[in-house]
């Protein structure tokens, strides 16, 4: 594996000057091979990840360029997950951010606040490259939704409803169960 990652022992988050060439050609690459790559948008901002006075012992761990010479398929399936996750990270570091508006709604109804909390994007960026990864290690697009807040609907301050269906649900919890000797076997 150590021809495809670049040097694996450091704590550096950041890459030189003298690399910038390299890894712009790389993410090009990326961008245009991998899957998760068609995720991004824009320039690749190179600067965001190049800092001579923070680079320690050792530029960042990226990928290789043989990774463009190699049938990832071929690789053993750690190595080749390893590889990934690091392409997936140059990548969501070098895309364009992601950009949301947060709302936060107020709403009165018979002497009763109620408060909606959503977002808006207004830019994916480097969201959609991890997106994409996701689905392509086969997360479902709901358990991936559940992280993300729901949308809410255009709202403008002083907006009145006038007609609005609500129903009371009662629901009965249980509390989570004892931790057992079985629930440890079973992994």
């Amino acid at each position: 594996m150590n021809r495809y990652p670049t040097y694996p022992r450091t704590d550096s988050q950041y890459l030189t000057k003298g690399m910038q060439a390299t890894a712009a050609s790389l993410i090009l690459w990326l961008r245009d091979n991998m899957p998760f790559g068609k995720g991004c948008a824009g320039e690749p901002d190179i600067d965001r990840v190049t800092d001579d006075s923070k680079v320690t012992d050792h530029h960042a761990i990226i990928p290789t360029v043989e990774i463009a010479r190699t049938d990832l398929s071929e690789l053993p399936s750690r190595e080749r997950d390893v590889l990934t996750l690091l392409a997936v990270r140059l990548l969501c570091a070098t895309t364009q951010a992601n950009r949301f508006e947060t709302v936060t709604a107020m709403l009165d109804c018979q002497g009763y606040t109620f408060t909606a909390r959503g977002k808006t994007i207004l830019q994916s960026g480097w969201k959609e490259v991890e997106r994409i990864h996701r689905m392509s290690i086969r997360q479902s697009e709901t358990e991936h939704r559940e992280n993300e807040d729901a949308a809410l609907p255009v709202l403008k301050e002083g907006q009145t409803f006038e007609t609005v269906s609500a129903s009371l649900r009662e629901w009965k919890t249980s509390p989570p169960k004892h931790y057992t000797e079985d629930l440890y076997c079973k992994w």
